[in-house]
Formats: structure tokens, sequence, C-alpha cells
């Protein structure tokens, strides 16, 4: 999933001829960001599966087995509340996205992508992830209970937080 990160959309163009050599899994890609080129490129695979817009990634989430996408805020927070492994792209400028996904790490909520393990290296990487950390993440994420109410808990926070200091 690339929610517009143009460093992520340039490795997802790059990693695409590989992920079509991964037997056995349909990757779901969202392709409307990406260059004419590569959408053509994408429609030439069985196992690569294009889908448009946010409604349909959306949709189809719910739907896969794990989820590779950049670690931000809404991405971190579907994972969580729909329970899926997930394989989280950090970003070396980003602390939001450093914060989330050393906190998940930690927690064992979810594996880490490094910029390496793009292109030639992504069957590898996608394999380790199945073999070794996919089912832990998956039995710890199925005990959590996470809500899915999040702006109205900031709401309280911010309000609670107004209140005390008033006092």
């Amino acid at each position: 999933m690339d929610n517009g990160n143009e460093m992520l959309r340039s490795l997802i163009t790059k990693t695409i001829p590989y992920l079509s050599k991964v037997k056995n899994i349909e990757f779901i890609i969202r392709t409307d960001l990406l260059s004419l080129e590569t959408q053509r490129e994408i429609t030439k695979h069985k196992n690569l599966v294009p889908i448009i817009g946010l409604r349909e990634t959306h949709e189809k989430i719910l739907s896969c087995d794990f989820i590779i996408a950049r670690g931000g805020f809404n991405t971190v927070s579907e994972v969580l509340v729909l329970k899926k492994p997930s394989i989280l792209f950090d970003e070396n400028n980003n602390p939001e996205i450093l914060d989330n996904l050393n906190t998940l790490i930690k927690l064992g909520l979810c594996d880490l992508q490094k910029t390496k393990d793009w292109n030639k290296n992504i069957p590898y990487k996608i394999d380790h992830f199945l073999k070794h950390k996919y089912y832990r993440i998956k039995k710890k994420l199925s005990v959590q209970k996470f809500k899915n109410t999040g702006s109205v808990e900031i709401v309280k926070n911010i309000l609670f937080l107004m209140n005390k200091n008033k006092k």
C-alpha cells in the first residue's frame, strides 16, 4: 500500500518484477498513484492484482492475510484494529513513523521493512516473515483489543486535560 509517499512509490515500482516471481501469494497493489508503465507491468502477472483508490484499498485489506505498507498512523491503526500481521516500512526522516514502528516492534506486533528489503530482496523478506514472524505476530494481535475510535479517544483526552488544568 502506498499512501502517496514518493519514496515508497519508487520502491514499489522497482519491486514489481520481483513480486511477480513470488509463488503462491497474490499481491494487491494500489495502482492509481503509479506510472502507466508500472500499471501495465502489473497487469501482465496473474499474482499481481491492481486496485484503484482508497475505498477499494480498504475493502481489500479485510481479505488480506498480511499487509506490506508504510507505517503511518492510519495504516498502523487499521492493521491493529483488523488484527492483520504486517510488514511496515519505515522512513528515516519521519519521527512519527519511526516512533510508531519502534513501539510496534517492541510489542512484537509487526515486522519492519527496510529499504534494503525491497527490489530483489522482497521474496526473501516475505519468506522470512512468513516462516519466522507471521504466526507469532498473528497470535499476539489475536489477544489484543484495540479501539477503533481513535479520534473520539483523542478528544476525550484533550477535554480531560483542559478540565484538569482549569482546577
